[in-house]
Parts: structure tokens; sequence; C-alpha cells
């Protein structure tokens, strides 16, 4: 009775908790494998914002409308500073042209070619104006 009762006794601390840690860690990896499965199941959603008065898409890294210009802009303008600075101001074409007379002399903004320049006022006065 002394060896049976060992033997239940080894079954009951040793073995029987292995069988359980083995079923767990079973039961954990087939739940794994599910979410992964489900996971490259779906595809990706991919959405494309558009700016509602104008229909054009809308950069979803900058918030900034992806009209004519923009690729000069984003260099120019959001090396510098974010470019929520750009899409919540509004001014016409004076008020970006002072916009950028004063970063050029407070804030050390290098004076652009003459073209770019027109570029970035047509582009911020058509989308960002008043």
């Amino acid at each position: 009775m002394n060896k049976v009762g060992s033997t239940i006794g080894y079954l009951a601390a040793i073995i029987l908790p292995a069988i359980v840690l083995v079923y767990y860690i079973h039961v954990v990896a087939e739940a794994k494998e599910q979410a992964l499965a489900i996971a490259r199941a779906k595809e990706p959603e991919i959405k494309t914002l558009t700016d509602p008065s104008t229909g054009l898409p809308v950069d979803p890294v900058t918030n900034m409308i992806m009209g004519d210009g923009y690729a000069t802009v984003k260099k120019e303008c959001a090396r510098c500073h974010p470019t929520t600075l750009i899409t919540t101001y509004r001014a016409d074409k004076k008020g970006w042209t002072d916009t950028i007379r004063w970063m050029q002399s407070e804030k050390g903004l290098p004076i652009f070619k003459p073209e770019t320049e027109e570029v970035i006022l047509t582009y911020l006065t058509s989308y960002y104006g008043k």
C-alpha cells in the first residue's frame, strides 16, 4: 500500500501538472495559429483621403492636399515645421508672402528662387487661401 500511495503521490505531484502544462501550451499555440491565420487572410484596407472641396487626394502623413505644387511645399516647408501650421492657416497671396518674408527675416528661412516661391505661393493660396 505504501508503494501504491507513493506512486499516486508522484503522479499527482509531478506528472499531472506536467500534462496540464503541455495541454496549456498546446491550446495557446493553437490559438496563436488561428489568430495569425485570420490576420493573414484579411486584406489591409487602404483608405484614400480626399479633400471635399477640391476632390484631390490628401496625403495621410502630412494631411496636405496633393495638388499642383504639393511636392515643392512638402520639400521646402515641411522640413522645418509641422504641416498643421500650413493646413490650419488661411491667407491670401499677400498674407502668405508676408508669412514667408517673416520666416526669412526672423527664422532664417533662405530666399527661394522666384519660380520656387511662385509655386509655393500658388499652392498655398489655391488650397489654403482665404
